[in-house]
């Protein structure tokens, strides 16, 4: 995620911090996920890391301040990925990310939250129908890895950057990701 290089991920210690971040969120530590994450999105701004990697360390960032009870802050860095994502030339991406935040502030009781961020994206996106079904990825991403060698971030199949047919780069640390 914030590593100097485009390909092939930051450092060892960067990968690791990547790494220990992602796992306190996912061991519902939100608390100190959100504080790990939000130190990685502004050592990421020092080092220009590119906006795509930022927007997806946000929106972890995101996801463990909403675990911590804390809606507001989950939005702000939501909204500042989702800028970030446009930014980068992904309009897409930026939608998926928008019906995943808006998807799991109503699945944590923040209703008028998720209403105010789907009003707030459709008038942004007004081309692009918020219920439209998403495009799936190639047939090959079935085949990726579950977590990244790199930095052992999890992947999926429509947030990683497609490089080849059979190639994918890690949104997080940028490390190429063969499908078997």
């Amino acid at each position: 995620m914030f590593g100097m290089r485009r390909r092939g991920g930051g450092g060892p210690r960067a990968r690791m911090k990547v790494a220990q971040a992602l796992e306190l969120l996912e061991a519902g530590r939100y608390d100190e996920a959100a504080a790990a994450l939000d130190q990685l999105v502004q050592a990421g701004e020092r080092r220009a890391v590119p906006p795509q990697r930022l927007a997806q360390a946000l929106m972890q960032a995101g996801r463990a301040h909403l675990g911590a009870g804390r809606p507001g802050e989950a939005l702000a860095r939501g909204r500042r990925a989702l800028a970030l994502f446009a930014q980068a030339g992904q309009p897409g991406r930026a939608v998926q990310a928008a019906r995943r935040l808006v998807a799991e502030l109503r699945a944590r009781g923040y209703a008028s939250e998720a209403d105010a961020l789907q009003q707030e994206i459709q008038a942004r996106m007004p081309g692009v129908p918020w219920d439209a079904p998403e495009s799936g990825p190639p047939a090959v991403a079935r085949r990726l890895p579950t977590h990244c060698t790199g930095c052992g971030a999890p992947i999926r199949a429509d947030e990683v950057d497609w490089t080849g047919a059979g190639t994918a780069e890690c949104p997080y640390c940028g490390t190429p990701l063969q499908a078997q």
